[in-house]
């Protein structure tokens, strides 16, 4: 685990594009889930949770 933790430090101090670009994307997927979800929900009619569950 030690192991671990020193090569995600290196990686981290080297790579900082590439951590920037995991952190984009990761930030890109949260958005594509929630977000279609919060739009949808901003237009309903009678808010309540049974339409966020209906949702896929």
């Amino acid at each position: 685990m030690f192991v671990i933790g020193i090569l995600a430090a290196v990686l981290a101090y080297f790579a900082k594009d590439i951590i920037f670009w995991f952190v984009l994307f990761a930030w890109g997927g949260l958005g594509a889930s929630i977000g279609p979800t919060l739009i949808l929900s901003l237009y309903w009619g009678d808010p309540d949770h049974h339409h966020l569950e209906a949702l896929p």
